[in-house]
């Protein structure tokens, strides 16, 4: 093989290992941005969840002031009792017991 075929099929290898390292490279920078976007995307998430549950409170308690103090220590107590919100509506069971 002349020198200059050698020469030929060893820039074509080298040239082949440049272009697999720079993809290896490029996955690892992919995966590293993924994470730090990942981390990120967690911490915004957790603040207005933060936020939400606070503005939450706030307006249950603006209501309690604004509302008569019976009907809305009900529906807190309900609330505490279930676990949920209470939504004012009556469910069709005490529609129905009401009815009779």
């Amino acid at each position: 093989m002349p020198q200059n075929e050698k020469n030929k099929t060893e820039d074509k290898q080298s040239d082949f290992e440049k272009v697999v390292m720079a993809g290896v490279g490029a996955i690892v920078k992919t995966v590293e941005a993924a994470e730090d976007l990942l981390e990120d995307l967690i911490k915004k998430g957790e603040t207005i969840f933060e936020h939400g549950k606070a503005l939450n409170e706030e307006l249950k308690h603006k209501k309690k002031k604004a509302g008569s103090g019976d009907s809305t220590e009900e529906a807190d107590n309900e609330e505490e009792a279930t676990g949920e919100e209470a939504t004012g509506e009556k469910t069709s069971e005490e529609e129905t017991k009401a009815g009779e």
